[in-house]
């Protein structure tokens, strides 16, 4: 048995021929073609396999909620008001247009799941972006698509929170990264005062009011994690534009320096903050290592380079924002190792951050973050150059899809064999093989 994990794809309405300039999405083919390679091998080894999509796989703030989705315009800006209703006729209507903007994908996940031996199920997780995926008309909808009925049926599960099973800990990781995405209640996010409505997270409507405006003309926009860290790169690269964020914010200001803590410190304070956590992993890593310098990051400077780097140190505005990065990974590794200690798995996978990485934990564990299959800009070698080229320029040198995903091999032995893998097509167009992105890792009972 095996099972495949992937995070963030972030499926809007597609349609970007079209002028939908709210989709982040365009790997249609690519998922497709990997798909089909994980299946040939599950029949051609008589193994089970589970593909399990973990959170932000739906992006519903992006995706306007129309009374008749045939009148969708790829190329319209609608008000917000159109994004931020989460009832569940609205939910509806945004996965209709999602499920036609991507029917290769559609079509994809209907042919994975499979009722004869080898078996092959299919698993969401809820996130902070899809929640509206609790609404049981949406998992109607995603259940027709896939023909999930009959014997069919027990193949598509929905899960609201995580998956704690076999030896794996799965979980998007927005509840425990910046409180600006934690949910109050993930497996009952409906709102307080009117079960009609599911809550958002409090970033929510900042994206839809602020990020979705701004995204329209620089694509790259929403991809930043976290959000407040862009502030820091625009004040330093595009000053212009780092005071209109600061305009379109205004509203949400308050609520924005109550909540996300790290916009509120000093470097000096968020890289302690960070040591600390990391003093934690070092006095428990395996046989003395420390297991959180991150050397395995892709995309993203060390946390100690952040600090040593002259160029870096010397730039205060580059460096408090990948210090905010940084932060959002050192979390995650935190809770990571709670999940270990107190679910006792031997594998944990979280998302959210879009930082694809691996790293091996006390007793063998492994944490593995999926990453995402959205864009992402290169600063492991020149962080200063590659934002300086991206926000003056719009230079697409630096930006790079790392279609990355998790897999976890169950051996005869009893080993967990957990790999970061990334999917590439540098055999040729016809031919997309896996590839392994990292180093390995083992988790063992």
């Amino acid at each position: 048995m095996f099972k495949i994990v992937m995070s963030d794809l972030h499926i809007g309405a597609g349609r970007i021929p079209e002028g939908n300039l709210l989709e982040d999405f365009e790997q249609d083919d690519e998922m497709a073609a990997l798909l089909a390679d994980l299946a040939a091998e599950s029949e051609a080894e008589g193994r089970e396999a589970e593909l399990i999509l973990n959170g932000d796989i739906f992006e519903f703030w992006q995706v306007p909620s129309l009374k008749n989705p045939d009148d969708y315009d790829p190329k319209a800006r609608y008000p917000s008001r159109r994004y931020l209703s989460t009832r569940e006729q609205d939910s509806i209507n945004r996965m209709i247009l999602i499920l036609r903007g991507h029917p290769g994908v559609c079509s994809a996940l209907k042919s994975w799941l499979r009722v004869e031996a080898p078996q092959r199920s299919l698993t969401i997780i809820q996130g902070n972006h899809d929640v509206q995926i609790h609404w049981q008309g949406v998992q109607s909808m995603l259940r027709d698509t896939l023909e999930a009925h009959g014997d069919r049926e027990p193949l598509l599960r929905f899960e609201p929170l995580n998956v704690s099973r076999e030896g794996v800990f799965i979980e998007h990781g927005n509840q425990y990264a910046d409180p600006l995405n934690r949910h109050p209640n993930m497996l009952e996010p409906f709102h307080t005062f009117d079960k009609r409505r599911i809550r958002m997270v409090p970033g929510g409507p900042i994206s839809i009011r602020v990020v979705n405006r701004l995204e329209r003309e620089h694509y790259w926009i929403s991809s930043v994690k976290p959000l407040p860290s862009l502030f820091w790169f625009l004040w330093r690269f595009q000053p212009r534009m780092a005071i209109r964020l600061i305009l379109l914010m205004l509203p949400h200001l308050p609520r924005l320096l109550w909540l996300h803590r790290p916009l509120t410190q000093s470097s000096k304070t968020l890289a302690r903050e960070i040591r600390e956590m990391e003093a934690e992993f070092e006095e428990n890593g395996p046989n003395g290592q420390v297991a959180s310098e991150h050397e395995e990051l892709i995309g993203l400077p060390t946390f100690e380079r952040v600090l040593t780097d002259e160029e870096i140190a010397e730039d205060p505005l580059l460096s408090h924002g990948l210090l905010e990065e940084h932060y959002l990974h050192a979390r995650l590794h935190q809770v990571a190792r709670r999940k270990v200690r107190d679910e006792g798995a031997r594998v944990v996978v979280f998302g959210h951050t879009h930082t694809p990485s691996v790293e091996r934990m006390k007793g063998g564990g492994v944490w593995i973050n999926s990453g995402s299959w959205t864009w992402m800009l290169d600063m492991g070698a020149a962080p200063a150059q590659a934002w300086r080229r991206l926000i003056r320029h719009e230079d697409l040198h630096d930006v790079h899809y790392h279609l990355t995903y998790a897999r976890i091999d169950y051996e005869e032995n009893g080993t967990l064999r957990a790999r970061l893998l990334e999917h590439g097509a540098e055999d040729g167009p016809n031919r997309r093989p896996l590839r392994e992105a990292l180093s390995l890792g083992e988790g063992r009972g």
